[in-house]
């Protein structure tokens, strides 16, 4: 997948740790080799995954989790 390419990342680095964090898909199947072909008619099916926190609405990274459970980051009295 060339994601750099496609305007999903900054950089071919910032493109190889996201697809090897699942956060790419053709079609319906994630990708997490860098190196993975995609044939010319699926091309248009690269998208972000379902479970990806890039995505506006996808499921909160890290951060925001933590802090929704009440455990980080917070002030001390």
């Amino acid at each position: 997948i060339n994601a750099e390419y496609m305007g999903f990342c900054k950089g071919i680095h910032q493109a190889r740790c996201y697809i090897k964090q699942r956060h790419f898909a053709v079609g319906n199947q994630t990708v997490t080799v860098p190196s993975f072909i995609v044939r010319s008619e699926s091309e248009k099916q690269i998208r972000h995954a379902v479970r990806s926190p890039l995505l506006p609405n996808g499921p909160p990274e890290r951060v925001k989790r933590k802090k929704n459970a009440g455990g980080g980051g917070g002030e001390e009295m």
